[in-house]
């Protein structure tokens, strides 16, 4: 009975841990998807993911898979990176934990992050409110002053 409950273990461990290939349609080169970026004029949307990450399943099988979300997507060049690889991007970014999420100008600018699992209604959020910060003017005129102070 023993064998078989650790047996039990380790298939459940070498199958959260197997390599999770990126959604259809991701890229797994963050170079690349900053060339496509600059190339098409569109964001980036980068997502930290580790091997093995509950919530990040979650998202891959709910979210992700989600006809809004796909459609939000298609504004964006996806490219999904592995955190524990991915260390220097990790850090530039702050991304502490998995799944998270940044958006990014096609120059690599960063305009949005969130982390942890979100409902389909919050991610489309989410990557709405991040192409308006891009479209959004960095200084935008006060009442009754000039558009770049006084």
């Amino acid at each position: 009975m023993g064998l078989l409950f650790l047996a039990a273990l380790i298939a459940a461990y070498l199958w959260t841990t197997r390599p999770v290939p990126p959604p259809e349609g991701w890229s797994e080169d963050y170079t690349a998807a900053l060339r496509e970026a600059s190339a098409t004029g569109r964001n980036v949307l980068v997502d930290f993911y580790l091997r093995g990450c509950a919530p990040c399943q979650v998202m891959d099988r709910t979210v992700m898979t989600a006809e809004p979300v796909k459609k939000a997507l298609s504004e964006f060049v996806p490219v999904r990176l592995d955190l524990a690889a991915e260390d220097q991007l990790a850090d530039r970014f702050q991304v502490l934990g998995a799944p998270t999420y940044v958006v990014l100008t096609p120059e690599g600018k960063m305009l949005s992050q969130t982390s942890g699992t979100l409902t389909v209604e919050q991610f489309v959020a989410f990557l709405e409110e991040a192409a308006k910060r891009r479209s959004a003017p960095s200084n935008p005129p006060t009442e009754g002053g000039p558009p770049n102070g006084p």
